[in-house]
């Protein structure tokens, strides 16, 4: 998971069926998720005795639903169906079965279009704003980045 975080370029998942446990641990890892609407979210670990978390999951779920709802799926083991995903924040969309690949592919396509460098950048400053101590701090942060692709263009 911790590759998957530093991993310059930006990662998108494509869920169907079920993400349990480490499937799910795996899509959370991801910039961005998207989902067809067979896709249901679930720890399945508390239901055998072991924790709900694991792998990272506690962290990126509550930063991407919310403490309650994050604490449910993994507490109560509830399943988040596909539009209930959506609906909390963690999926950017919901296809149909067929057309899960196809958005997946425009997805990606869309962000070959920036260069390799403004994505990465753009995926380490998001990252780092959820560390940051204030907005101030986050703005700073981002100020440097837009910097330095500023420098790196004109040297272009």
């Amino acid at each position: 998971m911790r590759a998957m975080r530093v991993c310059p370029q930006p990662l998108v998942a494509t869920v169907r069926g079920a993400a349990a446990g480490g499937g799910m641990a795996i899509a959370l890892a991801c910039d961005i998720i998207l989902a067809s609407e067979s896709a249901a979210f679930h720890s399945a670990f508390t239901a055998i005795g072991l924790s709900g978390t694991e792998l990272g999951v506690s962290w990126r779920l509550q930063r991407m639903i919310g403490l309650s709802k994050a604490r449910e799926v993994l507490m109560a083991g509830r399943p988040l169906a596909a539009q209930a995903a959506l609906d909390a924040g963690l999926l950017s969309a919901v296809t149909s079965e067929d057309g899960l690949d196809e958005a997946g592919l425009a997805m990606a396509r869309d962000m070959l279009k920036a260069a390799p460098d403004a994505l990465r950048l753009s995926k380490r400053s998001m990252d780092a704003s959820l560390e940051q101590p204030s907005f101030d701090a986050a703005v700073e942060a981002e100020e440097r980045s837009q910097m330095l692709m500023i420098v790196r263009r004109g040297r272009e």
